[in-house]
């Protein structure tokens, strides 16, 4: 992930905020046949697959949406951007989607980074987001009420993953090698969060490192010597491949664990019979969506698209479309302040589970799978379909 100087991002927003200066918060949006809803996700570069997979999902929300009628008796239209992963992107999308094409709100974006770049202009213009993978706390952490989440935080994904291993793989010590930004904070703060709450549990190696590591020998090499019994992996494609990878080339069996942005296509197919075995959280998987009514409608629209069952992060798209379509419903329009106060006291009864948020935008308690990949890294099992974060458990024994 490109990773950019502060002060350069204010400077853009700054300039992006003056072209949209008394065209956009002010302005009423004009009339259209559609109601446009822009997206912001990665289309390119190294990374590429999980926004490929998301906006294919968010798509698909919105033709399945709109044969069943729309939203407010009008149809929806995805307008699709691509960041590459970059923030600095990330804005200039923005404002393409804000200031151009009109739209009444953003899903997206992917990276939790991107996601704060763009807060700035989102406010001037009242467009709510909708984040996809977003999981970085940051995110939520600016003050902003234009910023709403559609998965549980990467502390509450790493935190419920040292729950599982701990209870179901009898892990103790814990290793964990992640990249050096953000998402890869918030992942380890997830893991030393468990670890001080799960009695008999351990942190006995911790590093993170660029996005942009291949060789990751001398971490697997100072992991190994702190005899782990489970390597947490804190990063997305390509990091948690090739670290993946490494660590089974290197000989070392030990259990490795991962979530989130990992599950998608090509770590499988990168990794083959390396990735039989890893066990990791998830956004999302078809199996526990074919549990619920919504969620089943959804998947059997989607096997007669596509003859296969829907992914984690195609999942993802979906919610959020779906998210943001629950709130204008709700609102009876497409004014920004309204969509907001509609999704903050939204129930949405969504494809993965039923969601509601917080003062923050942050999702609350929601179901988190365990999955295992399998036969040669082409088959993702569900292992269980809820998986209780630690500090849910913390914070219920308080009450």
């Amino acid at each position: 992930m490109t990773k950019c100087r502060p002060s350069y991002l204010v400077a853009l927003a700054a300039a992006m905020l003056a072209a949209l200066a008394g065209a956009a918060a002010s302005q009423a949006r004009p009339a259209a046949d559609t109601i446009k809803i822009g997206s912001i996700t990665i289309l390119t570069g190294p990374s590429a697959t999980i926004g490929l997979e998301t906006a294919r999902g968010a798509q698909f929300m919105v033709d399945y949406l709109n044969a069943h009628g729309g939203v407010l008796k009008q149809k929806l239209e995805l307008v699709s951007t691509d960041d590459a992963n970059n923030p600095q992107l990330a804005v200039q999308a923005a404002a393409q989607l804000i200031q151009q094409q009109h739209v009444v709100a953003i899903t997206g974006p992917t990276n939790s980074t991107s996601g704060i770049a763009i807060q700035s202009l989102q406010a001037q213009a009242k467009v709510p987001a909708v984040a996809y993978q977003s999981g970085a706390e940051q995110l939520t952490a600016t003050g902003s009420p234009w910023v709403f989440r559609s998965n549980t935080t990467l502390n509450h994904h790493f935190d419920a993953l040292v729950e599982y291993l701990a209870k179901v793989k009898k892990a103790k010590r814990f290793a964990f090698i992640g990249w050096n930004l953000a998402a890869g904070q918030s992942s380890l703060a997830g893991v030393q969060y468990a670890v001080a709450h799960v009695k008999g549990t351990s942190l006995v190696y911790q590093t993170q490192l660029p996005l942009t590591t291949q060789d990751f020998s001398g971490a697997i090499d100072q992991a190994r010597a702190q005899n782990p019994d489970a390597v947490l992996i804190g990063a997305p494609m390509p990091f948690a491949g090739v670290l993946a990878k490494q660590v089974r080339q290197s000989g070392w069996n030990v259990t490795l664990g991962a979530t989130g942005d990992f599950v998608t296509t090509d770590f499988g197919a990168f990794l083959g019979s390396a990735a039989n075995g890893l066990i990791m959280t998830d956004t999302g998987h078809a199996t526990c969506a074919k549990k619920r009514k919504v969620g089943s409608a959804f998947v059997a629209a989607w096997q007669k698209a596509f003859h296969r069952l829907p992914g984690a992060n195609e999942l993802v798209g979906a919610d959020a479309v779906g998210v943001v379509a629950a709130a204008i419903k709700k609102a009876g329009s497409t004014d920004g302040d309204k969509i907001v106060k509609a999704m903050h006291s939204l129930s949405y009864n969504g494809i993965r589970f039923t969601a509601q948020w917080d003062s923050k935008g942050n999702l609350r308690h929601t179901p988190i799978p365990a999955v295992v990949w399998a036969k040669n890294g082409t088959t993702l099992n569900a292992l269980t379909c809820d998986i209780q974060p630690v500090v849910h458990v913390a914070k219920k024994k308080k009450k």
